[in-house]
């Protein structure tokens, strides 16, 4: 596989040796874009490197990308046993207890297994727990795979790492959440509130450090037909805690559109249901262009430092301020999105808020350009990557 990271030690070696294994987990494999890319960056990456990669998740359109490189191994295997540890222990009535357990339970079936992942398991010599924010209180099976693949490499005497995590908020588990996250030989965080939760669940740790986003893996992956001329580009997702966020948003896009007539509209859906905001949308805007996810994947994205981008994305607003764009993001579930948003305005975004851009139309002419050091932040990921890199080869 080629790429941002060269040639690969297996395209270069003749005869190779059987690569390392690393089991690298995230939510990759949802469908949802974002996900998607931070996984597809560390395959990327790691392939790039000579080492085979585990990813527990089954995705058809995933597994489609790296067809043909046999050291790519997207299976739901260590997830369906997880799974069924867990429904073991439903009457369990401590979710911190029930996943801790039903995660050394998984694990250890994962080491006897006599399946065909049998001569898979031996050559692993880390774990990956990569970028997002999926270990918080909203999202169960985060933790069950975090527990299962902790006990897995401690099991194993093997490095377990996180990367570019968001943990805010914290599950109300402490022992679920600090028995987790104590097993980490390395832990780099993406913004200021998980650095300080976990600052409070542990207590000091050399392990801990202050980190960015994975996207900041690689250089922003961007449409190479984009077109030139400012656009007015939007992606609104479905679960932003009722109707009354959409219906302002709705009116205020019309209004904006309305005051720059000059201005194509183009609407991205980094998952399927961000189609519904798009749909209201569309009964009171003439949308000029529609790119979906796999499109998007595909040809990368398709925004320039000329347009203005409106959205409640996390990685939308990541990734295209690093491109240049000017843009207003708006956020619910006080503690998770907003809290994400925040994180890229201290990388440099200087995106606003929608709450700072008062009401009616959006002054388009007053947003601030970005001022983010793509060199620094992918130079520092990529020394974090490095040293990763040292413990499993």
């Amino acid at each position: 596989m080629r790429g941002w990271f060269g040639r690969s030690r297996r395209e270069e070696a003749s005869t190779p040796a059987p690569e390392p294994v690393v089991v690298l987990f995230c939510y990759g494999g949802n469908n949802n874009f974002g996900d998607d890319y931070l996984l597809d960056l560390w395959i990327r990456w790691y392939r790039s490197k000579g080492i085979t990669v585990v990813v527990p998740t089954v995705d058809d359109w995933m597994s489609a990308l790296y067809f043909g490189d046999g050291g790519v191994h997207l299976s739901g295997w260590m997830a369906q046993v997880a799974q069924q540890e867990r429904r073991k222990r439903k009457s369990v009535t401590d979710l911190g207890e029930a996943l801790l357990e039903s995660g050394g339970a998984a694990a250890g079936r994962i080491l006897a297994t006599e399946g065909p992942w049998k001569d898979v398991v031996p050559r692993i010599r880390g774990i990956h727990l990569a970028g997002g924010g999926y270990l918080n209180s909203y999202f169960e099976r985060g933790w069950l795979m975090a527990a299962t693949l902790t006990d897995l490499g401690r099991r194993l005497s093997v490095p377990v790492f996180g990367t570019g995590l968001g943990l805010t908020p914290m599950p109300e588990s402490v022992a679920l959440s600090s028995e987790v996250l104590s097993r980490l030989d390395r832990l780099e965080v993406r913004d200021e509130e998980s650095f300080a939760a976990v600052r409070r669940l542990l207590g000091s740790s050399s392990n801990l450090v202050q980190g960015i986003d994975d996207a900041f893996l690689a250089p922003v992956r961007t449409a190479s037909d984009a077109p030139r001329e400012g656009t007015l580009t939007i992606c609104v997702q479905s679960d932003m805690e009722g109707a009354a966020l959409h219906d302002s948003l709705v009116d205020r896009i019309q209004s904006t559109v309305a005051l720059n007539p000059g201005r194509p509209v183009r609407y991205l859906e980094f998952f399927g249901p961000d189609r519904k905001f798009r749909q209201r949308l569309a009964e009171r805007v003439m949308i000029d262009e529609l790119v979906t996810k796999p499109v998007l994947f595909a040809g990368g994205l398709p925004v320039t430092a000329q347009d203005v981008v409106v959205t409640t994305r996390f990685h939308l607003h990541l990734l295209a301020s690093r491109a240049g764009a000017r843009g207003v993001f708006a956020s619910a579930r006080a503690g998770y999105y907003d809290t994400k948003h925040a994180s890229v305005v201290r990388c440099g975004s200087r995106w606003s808020s929608l709450d700072e851009t008062g009401s009616g139309a959006i002054d388009l002419g007053s947003l601030s350009t970005p001022r983010i050091d793509e060199r620094s932040l992918v130079r520092q990921k990529r020394e974090l990557a490095g040293m990763l890199l040292k413990e499993v080869v």
